[in-house]
């Protein structure tokens, strides 16, 4: 085998190799496609790179952009990623029987990232989470909903700053918390 079948290659270079064979002009929707393809094929669904990074490498190698196109394929191509296509649907942290069932969408879907050793999936989650809590922060300090509102967004956070420490201890904890004096006294059974 020779020393250059033996090197692997980088997402970089597949992106510029891939260009040259699609011998196009310049980049827009269809090539970037294309390309993702190639990367998946190669690397896997984690392994494929956003529009706007191809663009980006082969931009700096003098490749002339579409750029409306470029943006509207990025645009959609990040709307299907979003966790609504993975399966997670609508998250609701509004009451606390909401946070309950949104918990287990969350528990579900990193299980199948887990299962899928998707890292990149598990990290987007992971910053999910971390943008949902930020949130709930600010929720908690509003002076625009009820007492009540505020305490289920401290508690929606506290759940998921659990969640986010130790997924493996969540449900026990969650149990836990739940039959607690004081969640009782804040939110009945």
């Amino acid at each position: 085998m020779s020393k250059d079948k033996a090197r692997r290659v980088t997402r970089s270079e597949l992106v510029v190799e891939t260009w040259k064979k699609l011998n196009s002009e310049s980049l827009g929707a269809p090539e970037l496609e294309e390309i993702q393809k190639v990367l998946a094929s190669t690397f896997g669904e984690s392994g494929v790179e956003g529009p706007a990074s191809i663009a980006r490498t082969l931009a700096d190698t003098g490749v002339t952009l579409r750029h409306p196109e470029i943006l509207d394929f990025d645009s959609a191509w990040r709307d299907g990623q979003s966790f609504d296509s993975m399966g997670c649907g609508e998250l609701d942290f509004n009451t606390m029987e909401a946070t309950v069932v949104s918990l287990n969408t969350l528990n579900s879907l990193s299980d199948r990232l887990e299962e899928q050793q998707d890292a990149r999936g598990k990290a987007n989650l992971r910053a999910l989470v971390a943008a949902i809590r930020q949130q709930l922060r600010l929720l908690s300090r509003s002076k625009a909903v009820s007492e009540l509102r505020k305490k289920a967004a401290t508690e929606a956070d506290l759940w998921l700053g659990i969640w986010l420490q130790n997924p493996q201890i969540f449900e026990d904890w969650r149990e836990l918390r739940m039959n607690s004096e004081e969640f009782r006294r804040v939110f009945g059974k």
